[in-house]
């Protein structure tokens, strides 16, 4: 049966092809830049969403012509700023796919684009149909920021994977997952691209996002959706824990999208309970996190297990302390006692204790931020990933 779909599947492309390559012909105009087509289709609030703003917002005014398609009524169409050159995508499933890649593939051909760059997963077997269906050589540069968590061995991942021309990874620890999982894959093609991050001006009054903020408490702030494996519930109990040793000294600011409203109201009964309703407060999602992370005393990433940790660079950069689970990328970020803590995942007992570290020593504390700040600027430097990349549209 599956054979018979990819048969079918190469019929239509076929057929399709022949009409771009005429199309190809009667449209065609020779272009000095270099035009690259951003693609991403996700509608989320995260990483991925935020970064894909960046790329195509950097390069409007380079030599590089940035075309890009997105969700329509998203974090992404909020915030990309360069109108005048976006494709709207507005809906795709597996009905459609087709349809739509033939249209973007006509897109594709009339600006002569010549590199597809996705980073959501879901983009991949569109973008890999655009590539089949185009005349013009068409590269796909995948730039991976979610761990990989099985074999991509079967037909169906092989034929994705053979279409892509790099895979960027945004750690050492994806890349080996990376050559674990896609096998097959030529290494000579992998390559670790480090995040860059810019530090930004903080806002003016915090109490314009956070009304009830108190800046004579020791502040703590989570940045990130909120669902059970992003730890939550391991900050309260430490701050609770902590509240009945030393008294009312902390506040915590829970601020991100409700991504599990049953964990959710998990988390606000635990508050609850813990009696601490006047000391944990849940802020909704916060467009640019960063500008008001200055303020904080202290910003902790609990998670699981984190494929990378922006929220940790960005708290880096913008001279706060960082506490992060010892999981996933976030060891490559952190190093214990030298530019920030790292605590046991999933425990907050050791959460607890780190924090009591940072408290107990306050010499150390400062000398860590000075340490974390200066390791941003040596290796997540924002113009360098981005004129790294532009070489790699090159290759």
């Amino acid at each position: 049966m599956i054979f018979f779909f990819f048969y079918l599947l190469f019929f239509i492309i076929i057929n399709l092809k022949l009409y771009i390559y005429i199309y190809y012909f009667i449209t065609y105009k020779e272009h000095n830049k270099k035009n690259i087509l951003g693609l991403c289709l996700s509608g989320g609030n995260g990483g991925i969403e935020l970064y894909f703003i960046n790329l195509i917002n950097y390069f409007k005014n380079s030599n590089t012509n940035i075309y890009s398609i997105f969700k329509n009524n998203s974090l992404i169409s909020d915030n990309i700023k360069v109108k005048k050159k976006i494709f709207i995508y507005k809906k795709i499933n597996i009905f459609n796919i087709l349809y739509y890649a033939y249209k973007i593939s006509l897109f594709v051909t009339k600006n002569n684009i010549n590199t597809i760059h996705i980073g959501w997963t879901n983009d991949l077997l569109l973008a890999v149909l655009i590539k089949k269906m185009c005349i013009q050589n068409i590269k796909i540069i995948y730039f991976r920021q979610m761990k990989i968590t099985r074999f991509k061995t079967n037909i169906y991942h092989k034929f994705l994977y053979n279409n892509v021309d790099k895979i960027l990874l945004i750690t050492e620890k994806l890349k080996l997952q990376t050559q674990k999982f896609i096998p097959y894959f030529n290494k000579k093609n992998l390559k670790v691209l480090k995040y860059g991050v810019k530090k930004q001006t903080k806002i003016s009054d915090i109490n314009t996002i956070i009304k009830h903020f108190n800046k004579n408490t020791f502040n703590i702030g989570i940045f990130s959706r909120i669902e059970e494996q992003k730890g939550q519930h391991l900050v309260i109990q430490a701050i609770n824990d902590l509240y009945l040793e030393k008294g009312n000294f902390f506040n915590l600011y829970i601020v991100g999208h409700i991504q599990n409203t049953i964990y959710y109201n998990k988390l606000k009964n635990l508050v609850k309970e813990y009696k601490l309703t006047n000391n944990i407060y849940f802020i909704e999602f916060i467009k640019d996190p960063i500008k008001i992370m200055e303020y904080f005393d202290l910003i902790i990433l609990p998670t699981y297990e984190e494929t990378f940790g922006l929220v940790i660079i960005e708290a880096m950069l913008m001279n706060t302390s960082i506490i992060g689970s010892n999981a996933g990328g976030v060891p490559e970020i952190i190093t214990d006692k030298y530019n920030g803590l790292l605590f046991e995942p999933k425990n907050y007992k050791s959460l607890k204790k780190q924090i009591n570290f940072l408290l107990e020593n306050p010499m150390l504390k400062d000398k860590m931020i000075k340490n974390a700040y200066n390791f941003v600027l040596k290796n997540y430097d924002y113009k360098y990933h981005f004129d790294t990349l532009n070489l790699l549209f090159n290759i």
